[in-house]
């Protein structure tokens, strides 16, 4: 494998240790709820002409 491009000291950005997956899985459940709401919101606000 090639070396990594950042330091070793910077794992946990992208390596999620085990007792904090189940507190980051709620955080972007979460987060993804809010933002399914907003497109919803555009969505259903948009008047959009389309061919079928």
């Amino acid at each position: 494998y090639e070396s990594a491009d950042t330091p070793t000291s910077q794992c946990n950005r992208c390596h999620i240790k085990e007792k904090d997956l189940i507190k980051e899985k709620k955080r972007i459940q979460v987060k993804l709820e809010k933002k399914d709401n907003k497109l919803f919101e555009i969505i259903h606000n948009l008047k959009v002409e389309g061919f079928y």
